[in-house]
């Protein structure tokens, strides 16, 4: 399944794409709020976004929890999106989570939580690793660290936290 291919209310729609002198464009569905962090976090580079209430933060975490579910639970395969935080959380005309940027996400098999058999003979599965960390400091489990990355949902739960910490706290 690629990414343009997921159809969630609480997903930011690729439109579509072209390659324009070996430069890759993409299209996706405009987002006149922006992003969550431009308007929880009162950036200098948009001073005239409204404060969000209690009901509409908790709307906007509602979303993202919503998609989250659908990422992780819904499909025929799990999509780890790996970079869950404030600036990937679009915010549509109403204030709706929509969640974006998936240039580091991971696709897996649900019930074994694996992706991709071994070369040997017996085919066993191994998790998604890659040798390089997926994410953003600050919304990345300590495991994230180690030598190995391993994508799997914790991942994703972990920096959802984050983004709820910050949507309640401002900060």
């Amino acid at each position: 399944m690629a990414v343009a291919q997921l159809r969630h209310q609480n997903l930011v729609c690729l439109g579509g794409w072209c390659v324009h002198e070996d430069q890759l464009l993409l299209v996706y569905d405009y987002m006149p709020n922006l992003s969550l962090d431009r308007i929880l976090f009162k950036r200098p580079d948009c001073p005239s976004a409204p404060p969000l209430n209690w009901e509409r933060r908790w709307r906007i975490l509602s979303g993202l929890a919503t998609t989250m579910f659908y990422l992780h639970e819904q499909l025929e395969t799990q999509i780890i999106h790996r970079d869950v935080k404030t600036s990937n959380v679009m915010l549509d005309s109403n204030y709706n989570a929509r969640l974006g940027d998936f240039g580091l996400a991971r696709w897996l098999e649900h019930e074994l939580q694996y992706v991709a058999p071994c070369v040997d003979s017996n085919y066993e599965f191994r998790l998604a690793e890659t040798t390089r960390i997926g994410g953003t400091i600050g919304y990345l489990l300590s495991e994230s660290f180690q030598k190995r990355n391993t994508a799997t949902t914790k991942s994703n739960v972990f920096s959802f936290g984050i983004v709820v910490l910050e949507v309640e706290s401002g900060r």
